[in-house]
């Protein structure tokens, strides 16, 4: 991923990047691009524009919610929320 003068934001380390909110972004590792293009497989995490890891890729899904929370899945387990905490910016299970 670059900005709009081609410096590099992140690396080529991931299989898929895509926007989730102004300057966060879902990122895959390990999955496979199925017949009509999609991702299937792999894990999803979260980065900032910065390229600083918010959430590792140890998703099996992860999309928004609201109000700042996303919504992610683990193992085939129901979802779990997440959301960052104000004070020091960490993300943590709700």
């Amino acid at each position: 991923m670059v900005d709009s003068v081609g410096n590099i934001l992140l690396k080529p380390q991931y299989d898929d990047i895509r926007v989730a909110s102004k300057g966060l972004y879902w990122v895959q590792v390990g999955g496979k691009a199925n017949d009509d293009g999609y991702i299937e497989g792999g894990q999803w995490g979260l980065v900032d524009s910065l390229g600083n890891v918010l959430l590792k890729p140890q998703h099996d899904a992860i999309e928004s919610a609201s109000k700042g929370l996303c919504k992610v899945q683990v193992g085939g387990k129901p979802n779990s929320l997440v959301n960052r905490r104000r004070a020091n910016g960490a993300w943590w299970t709700v």
